[in-house]
């Protein structure tokens, strides 16, 4: 389970209860500006709230409290948090396979055996063929299979999805929107998925939470 609350008043007002179970798809839904992607940042350890808590498989990555004295923030690097990005962020200059063995580096040391598992979830994302390839060798939806398993690579605790179907075509949509629903019964981890897109996230997810200016609705 994932448990995240959230409170600020600068630079942007913030204020947001989820108790998340394993396996569950919940989705941050509002307009830009309205908070969805600064409560993605604190969960992923890159923002710090003003007041926070945030437990995830009863590790607590967050917890803090200026007035009780507590100022406990687990690193980016320690929470096991994988983490899609609108912009899918893969390295230009390294092939498919190669992307995804970066999330490896810390955790598999054998260099054939990182690329065994690299390939496994390339495979598992149904590019294998295309591990060779460069990113701009790739289409849109293939670009986003490659980070999405380098997002799953490290066997993350949960899942962050920031807009990730905005930037592809609607065929490619659809293929992708069943490839999530087969991942999240496999995985069974949390998974937030944040979608400026109604129908979107009625379709994918079991709970929305609508966000206005910071506060969830």
């Amino acid at each position: 389970m994932l448990k995240v609350h959230l409170q600020q008043t600068l630079p942007n007002p913030l204020s947001i209860q989820l108790e998340i179970d394993a396996g569950e798809v919940h989705a941050l839904v509002g307009p830009s500006g309205s908070g969805k992607t600064s409560i993605l940042r604190s969960i992923a350890g890159l923002h710090h709230p003003e007041f926070g808590f945030i437990e995830c498989d009863h590790a607590v990555w967050l917890n803090r409290d200026p007035a009780r004295g507590s100022m406990m923030t687990m690193p980016p690097n320690q929470r096991s948090c994988g983490f899609l990005f609108q912009q899918y962020a893969l390295f230009p200059h390294l092939s498919a396979l190669d992307n995804v063995c970066m999330a490896l580096y810390n955790t598999i040391s054998d260099p054939q055996m990182r690329r065994t598992e690299a390939q496994r979830w390339l495979d598992e994302l149904n590019i294998g063929e295309l591990g060779e390839r460069l990113p701009k060798q790739l289409s849109g939806g293939q670009q986003q299979r490659v980070a999405l398993a380098r997002a799953l690579a490290r066997s993350p605790k949960m899942l962050l999805l920031d807009e990730p179907f905005s930037a592809i075509d609607i065929p490619t949509r659809q293929k992708l929107y069943q490839t999530l629903a087969e991942l999240r019964k496999q995985l069974n981890i949390p998974i937030i998925l944040v979608t400026h897109d109604l129908r979107e996230a009625h379709l994918l997810a079991d709970r929305i939470t609508v966000l206005d200016h910071g506060v969830g609705l």
